[in-house]
């Protein structure tokens, strides 16, 4: 949010069209219109945050372990909060489904990925949309040691 612009975030959603499977055909005849509606979402912004108190001397550069592993660990804290507000979030907005594909027996069973499919149907249905981007998974095992190993080259090479 911007600076000064308050605690409650509002967002719209415009609601989808309906679709036009008709083609205009050689008359390019104007379609009949549709109206845009949309809905105005509001939440307000609360703030989390912790921090560390150190007892021990440390020196003022970078490559300190303490300071390394102080900012490895407030970066797993603020990963974890972001996790239990989004779980927190979700239960209060979407009634729980138990698995029931899994292979161990339990009732509810071991989350599987018909399970999953299942979750993304209902989810689907009941109009929801995606919050962001789908990202496509890729398998990168040896490509990414590749680029590291060129990289590494590059930086000797820029050293000579």
């Amino acid at each position: 949010m911007d600076q000064q612009a308050g605690d409650i975030l509002r967002r719209r959603r415009y609601q989808n069209l309906q679709t036009a499977p008709v083609p205009l055909g050689n008359g390019i005849v104007d379609p009949p219109a549709q109206q845009l509606t949309a809905l105005d979402i509001d939440a307000r912004i609360d703030w989390y945050g912790t921090y560390l108190i150190l007892q021990e001397q440390v020196m003022l550069i970078n490559e300190d372990p303490v300071l390394n592993s102080a900012v490895s660990v407030l970066g797993q804290s603020l990963r974890e909060t972001e996790d239990q507000l989004a779980r927190s979030m979700m239960e209060g907005s979407f009634p729980p489904i138990n698995c029931t594909s899994g292979t161990n027996g339990d009732n509810p069973t071991a989350i599987s990925p018909l399970d999953c499919s299942k979750a993304v149907r209902l989810l689907r249905t009941a109009n929801a949309q995606f919050i962001m981007d789908m990202i496509e998974g890729e398998d990168k095992f040896g490509k990414m040691c590749a680029e590291v190993k060129s990289w590494v080259i590059d930086l000797e090479l820029l050293a000579a």
